[in-house]
């Protein structure tokens, strides 16, 4: 199983139940929920030792929320998006067998699709290149509808994010990966990598900046003017494993070379990658760091160019940056943004906000379990992480419910089962073996409406004291089925068609007409007023004169987008 639904955000009460399969989606990671049309999208993720389909590195796909059905939604490549190639040879094998994979080592976080993120209103589905380290967004999504060229992307050429120069400085390379939409701007989270021998780990950092949606540059598909958020050092005490007690984020290069020596059998080098962001109630940012080296290990699978066997251990982290008075956000420890909880660990002391996130139950062997993603749950005022070893099993994965004021655990929920240690049919173990996890929202219904009402000066707009007519029938018709159902205005010449008053629902991005007779009682003596007058949407008359009736004819968005702009006026 690749896609798992939990059908509870309450950990006491969770199940899960599978969606999709290997052969169904291959290795994925980004995912996104449409509640519009129950769908889920996720997309290809290169991680070693496990495969894509025969759709492709590019691959974004759809699964129905009941898990009835899984395709390709997509290959970005067909809409001209370089995501780099696919590594080859892989010689994957069966589950039960040994592989080398050795191509994919140095692909997973720097060829492929990194994030995925779905602005619901504007119906754009974005997503991050690792190729190009550029953020490309698919513009009118519809699962029954797929893109088919550039032309449905929001901008051909995508947006550049950042470079390893400007924004890394010298002996790191800029890595971007996690993708957030908050409050009109698109976020972007990126490390600054050491990939050579050069590096020093003290160096690497993670870089978060953002650009706003309604920017007329963006709007009009030039390179966005992103807006620096916070950078931050990656180089802070840590107490990841209890045989190691100090265990600071290492550079890629030291993971790297860790892992083609095999220097531990169980290898507990850990490397830094920014994939996950959010935000809680105070506008805090969550942010996720993934374990890179996870992802290229596996568990009891073949070291690079070797023939011995290593696991990978999958402890990555997550921390708070906190937003001040004057607007800007600072990092946990920092003034405004204090820890937790402390540790004294040899001479150091190593601090947290979440401090909730160790595993397993009974054991606390690892103090960091973060596997890069996590999401927040507005209504329970809860935060849920993706976590290795969340209960009292070891080699095993699933999530873990935060605090997210005291960064106490408060919950916790086993997805992937405890695998033996040295198994090597077994599937990732304490390695990274999930990726991002989203929330599934309920649909919001749509309400159609607004008013009817006498033009006293004739200038077809709605004026200050100009009163509201009642009893006015409105009839909304499904030019589709031909269904038609009524309202009336009421004292102040409002109307309204909701779930209440139109069988089967108002439906989302669907074809209707409103009609009103102009010659029924309550309008004796008055004719339409002239339509469009004063150039704004929300005080003009709308219904152009047909028959005997005045119509507008329009077509519903999707969930929570009502429309309160259709309005009559008479004189």
């Amino acid at each position: 199983t690749t896609l798992v639904k939990i059908t509870s955000s309450d950990a006491s009460a969770a199940t899960k139940s599978p969606l999709a399969t290997d052969l169904e989606t291959g290795t994925v990671w980004g995912t996104v929920y449409d509640r519009t049309y129950d769908m889920v999208y996720s997309s290809a993720y290169i991680k070693r030792h496990t495969g894509l389909t025969s759709n492709g590195i590019g691959a974004i796909l759809k699964t129905a929320s009941d898990g009835s059905s899984t395709s390709l939604y997509v290959n970005v490549e067909s809409l001209g998006v370089d995501v780099g190639n696919e590594p080859s040879p892989r010689g994957l094998g069966t589950v039960t067998e040994w592989s080398h994979d050795d191509d994919a080592f140095l692909k997973v976080g720097t060829v492929g699709i990194g994030d995925l993120e779905f602005d619901e209103g504007e119906r754009v589905l974005w997503f991050t290149n690792l190729n190009t380290k550029q953020v490309f967004g698919i513009k009118n999504v519809n699962p029954n509808s797929p893109p088919t060229s550039s032309s449905d992307l929001v901008h051909p050429t995508g947006f550049s994010t950042g470079n390893s120069t400007f924004d890394c400085g010298s002996n790191l390379v800029f890595r971007p990966f996690a993708l957030k939409i908050h409050k009109g701007y698109l976020y972007y989270g990126a490390t600054c990598a050491g990939e050579t021998s050069l590096a020093n780990a003290a160096d690497q950092t993670g870089i978060i900046k953002r650009m706003s949606l309604s920017n007329p540059l963006y709007q009009g598909g030039f390179t966005p003017p992103w807006e620096h958020v916070i950078t931050f050092s990656m180089n802070y005490i840590r107490a990841a494993h209890v045989s190691v007690p100090m265990s600071p984020w290492k550079t890629w290069y030291e993971c790297r070379e860790q892992a083609f020596n095999r220097i531990l059998v169980e290898d507990t080098c850990y490397s830094p990658f920014l994939t996950g962001l959010e935000f809680d109630a105070d506008d805090s940012l969550i942010i996720s760091i993934m374990d890179q080296d996870a992802h290229t290990l596996g568990h009891a699978n073949l070291q690079p160019n070797g023939t011995e066997f290593i696991s990978g251990y999958s402890e990555g982290d997550i921390i708070k940056a906190c937003l001040t008075t004057n607007g800007t956000y600072v990092i946990e420890g920092s003034a405004g943004c204090s820890y937790n909880v402390q540790e004294s660990i040899d001479t150091e002391i190593a601090a947290e906000f979440y401090h909730g996130d160790w595993g397993p139950v009974g054991h606390n062997w690892h103090r960091d379990v973060g596997q890069g993603s996590a999401t927040f749950n507005r209504v329970a005022n809860e935060i849920i992480m993706v976590a290795m070893d969340p209960t009292t099993h070891a080699f095993s994965s699933g999530l873990i419910w935060l605090d997210p004021v005291t960064g106490d655990a408060v919950g916790r929920f086993e997805i992937v089962e405890e695998a033996p240690r040295y198994d090597t049919t077994a599937a990732f173990g304490k390695a990274g073996g999930l990726g991002e996890v989203e929330l599934m929202c309920s649909a919001i219904p749509i309400e159609i409406g607004d008013r009817i009402w006498h033009d006293l000066n004739l200038d077809g707009v709605q004026d200050a004291g100009e009163p509201g007519l009642s009893g006015v029938d409105v009839v909304l018709t499904d030019t589709i089925t031909g269904a038609t159902f009524q309202a009336t205005t009421d004292s102040e010449g409002y109307y309204i068609f909701n779930n209440d008053t139109v069988t089967g629902d108002v439906k989302y991005f669907h074809p209707y007409k409103l009609s009103v007779l102009v010659g029924q009682t309550a309008l004796t003596g008055l004719s339409p007023t002239s339509a469009g007058a004063g150039g704004v949407d929300t005080k003009d008359s709308d219904g152009l004169l047909v028959g005997p009736n005045v119509e507008v004819t329009f077509t519903t968005s999707g969930s929570g987008n009502s429309n309160f702009d259709f309005d009559f006026g008479f004189l």
